[in-house]
């Protein structure tokens, strides 16, 4: 599902608050040319989280499905479009004519006027500045670790579409947090995809779930600390 033709690029979205349903969804990503996690938040660090989790270390653009109705206001608005610009690299609205200056006849309660404006600004200042916001490798030295099997093991309620958070995403979401707010760049990364190589670059990974690692993962894990890796794991 790799290649462009005539400008178009493949993608695969996960319709999901947490986008992990199935064991080996995370080969999705090096199949396609950029994934898309639909995780029904706009501006919160959830949904810069979840672009870094399927961005997997690697350099990728991902898109973010943005739901401008759970805007509280044009402060947040602006914030998911910029977060988009700075975590996806991309940008994918659920509807488009909620951005739009003149509102639809379709979800016009999910309208607002000025968003135009505050799409407008940030589509802009990227294109002027397109160098700034290009996909490029990342520079963290820290990862947080978790994987598809603790996802699935541990969910534990399924609505329609919708899953609630699972506790092992909510510590990488917390640690992951925590690192940003102490200025700490941090990747997200697979226990299933991890191998020397990729683990290589990191000094410090934290594993929220090192009872699911499998044996080779657990040895990819050894070799790393052998290495003079440091790993926090629970």
């Amino acid at each position: 599902m790799r290649g462009r033709w005539k400008g178009c690029a493949f993608t695969y979205s996960f319709s999901n608050a947490d986008p992990v349903r199935y064991i080996g969804t995370d080969r999705f990503l090096d199949t396609v040319d950029c994934p898309g996690p639909e995780c029904y938040q706009s501006f919160g660090r959830y949904n810069a989280f979840v672009m870094e989790k399927w961005r997997n270390g690697e350099t990728r653009p991902v898109m973010a499905e943005f739901y401008n109705w759970y805007g509280k206001g044009h402060e947040t608005d602006l914030r998911g479009f910029w977060q988009n610009a700075i975590h996806g690299k991309c940008f994918y609205n659920f509807a488009l004519h909620q951005i739009f200056g003149q509102p639809s006849w379709y979800y016009r309660w999910s309208w607002e006027p000025g968003r135009w404006e505050k799409a407008q600004e940030v589509f802009r200042r990227v294109r002027a500045h397109e160098d700034l916001y290009a996909v490029s490798p990342s520079a963290a030295n820290v990862a947080v670790m978790g994987s598809e099997r603790s996802s699935v093991a541990f969910k534990e309620q399924v609505y329609y579409q919708v899953s609630t958070l699972v506790r092992t995403d909510q510590n990488l979401l917390a640690v992951w947090t925590a690192l940003q707010e102490s200025q700490i760049p941090a990747d997200v990364v697979f226990a299933e995809t991890a191998t020397a190589r990729k683990l290589a670059k990191y000094d410090v990974i934290y594993l929220t779930d090192a009872k699911l690692l499998t044996d080779a993962e657990g040895a990819v894990l050894r070799d790393w600390v052998k290495a003079g890796g440091t790993l926090i794991a629970e």
